[in-house]
């Protein structure tokens, strides 16, 4: 139960950094501290960046979101509102199971409880480049293999570039190429949209581009077995330059992840 489990820093979940990346600890793959175990449960401390999704089913609510320390960030999944409803800003004490996915550490539901040790904590997505995106999928990512800051991270990439033209309506269950100049990562838009913000997707059809057809995003790293992608949480037009004639534009914001059950 959590009374055995043992504290880590959140970038240790990923294993030793010198045996190059794995899904976790493992015995091939320990813990820096030596722990061989990838399930736990484990105690982590951090600070809630993002709450990636809210669902229910039979009348039970749970939510995903991600929790970062100064070792690096990891995601929570369909944790039960009974248990903990996150809510950004939050600086907690998890523990929980470690159940890898996509080629990550992930926290679960089993044997899951939660202390909140203060609220309201100013929460900053780490600005990145494309080619700092890519990297977080290689392994040795701030001393970390696929992990760090980055991966399972909420970041921003600034003026990005979709290479096949932004769509007049986002696709979903579909991956869109982006770019920087600095290199070239997945958009991963989700089949789970709620209706409402489906209807802002389709609403961009008449708002189609930023200023040179560039774009902010704010979103989630996914490492998708060394192939990382950004899942959006927000999409927003680049506006054209103070003296231009023409009216700026701003984008659309959009929740979008990845949906699967267990």
């Amino acid at each position: 139960g959590s009374a055995s489990a043992a504290s880590m820093a959140i970038g240790d979940l990923y294993g030793d950094p010198t045996n190059g990346g794995s899904a976790g600890i493992s015995p091939s793959n320990p813990a820096p501290g030596g722990e061989t175990s990838s399930v736990g449960p484990w105690t982590v401390t951090g600070t809630v960046t993002s709450v990636l999704d809210v669902f229910t089913s039979a009348g039970k609510t749970s939510n995903t979101f991600t929790v970062a320390d100064a070792t690096g960030s990891i995601e929570a999944f369909s944790i039960p509102e009974t248990s903990y409803t996150a809510n950004v800003g939050d600086n907690v004490t998890l523990t929980a199971n470690n159940s890898p996915f996509q080629d990550a550490p992930e926290l679960s539901k089993t044997n899951f409880s939660e202390t909140t040790n203060s609220t309201g904590n100013p929460v900053s997505p780490d600005l990145i480049t494309v080619s700092t995106l890519l990297a977080s999928g290689t392994g040795g990512q701030n001393g970390f293999p696929i992990a760090g800051p980055v991966s399972e991270g909420i970041v921003t990439i600034d003026n990005v570039e979709f290479t096949n033209g932004f769509p007049s309506a986002l696709a979903l269950s579909k991956a869109y190429a982006i770019t920087d100049g600095t290199g070239t990562a997945n958009l991963f838009a989700s089949s789970s949209l709620s209706n409402v913000k489906a209807a802002a997707i389709a609403a961009n059809a008449a708002n189609p581009g930023g200023f040179g057809g560039l774009y902010d995003i704010t979103g989630y790293v996914s490492p998708f077995f060394g192939n990382p992608e950004i899942f959006p949480l927000s999409i927003t037009a680049v506006p054209e330059p103070v003296g231009m004639s023409f009216l700026a534009m701003t984008g659309i914001s959009l929740l979008a992840r990845r949906r699967r059950s267990r």
